[in-house]
């Protein structure tokens, strides 16, 4: 898998927001402001957090992403992970690629964003169609801030196609 540099930059780009935004958080916990101008090292120490937020969230993932592995096939998260689960004829998930028949079903819609936002806790990018009866009424993807290079080579591109 070759990574572009463009790509590059666009990871670290989005590392350097969530660092800033961790540490910013941290801040306001230990109740001090940037006036205070105390270091980042200061914060992570008096909150008990040792190295990197990045690489704290960055194993974590991979923590997560491990369990999910070696979860019973017959679990609802490894399923959605899979791209294994369809509710009735209103929903069909793929890894990639998701739609809702959403019309009146609006519990469906619901069920579906969450287990959208399971995918991007996935990092897997995940397109949204939201179908009505008059046809495609929008369509939006959810991107995930940013991408584990380690688990971006543990995924592969699946899709499974579900009947209604």
């Amino acid at each position: 898998m070759t990574i572009s540099p463009t790509e590059t930059r666009q990871e670290e780009k989005h590392k350097s927001k969530m660092n800033a935004v961790g540490m910013k958080y941290l801040r306001n916990v230990c109740g001090k402001t940037r006036v205070d101008r105390v270091s980042d090292e200061w914060e992570m120490k008096e909150c008990g957090l040792k190295g990197n937020i990045i690489r704290q969230r960055e194993r974590s993932v991979l923590r997560w992403f491990g369990h999910v592995q070696r979860m019973s096939v017959d679990r609802a998260t490894k399923k959605i992970y899979e791209g294994r689960v369809g509710f009735g004829p209103f929903a069909v998930l793929a890894t990639y690629v998701a739609e809702v028949h959403a019309a009146p079903y609006r519990a469906s819609a619901v069920m579906f964003l969450g287990i959208a936002f399971g995918a991007m806790n996935l990092l897997i990018p995940v397109r949204c169609v939201i179908i009505t009866k008059r046809g495609p009424m929008s369509q939006f993807t959810l991107e995930p801030v940013y991408c584990i290079p380690a688990l971006k080579e543990g995924l592969q591109h699946r899709h499974v196609d579900h009947e209604d």
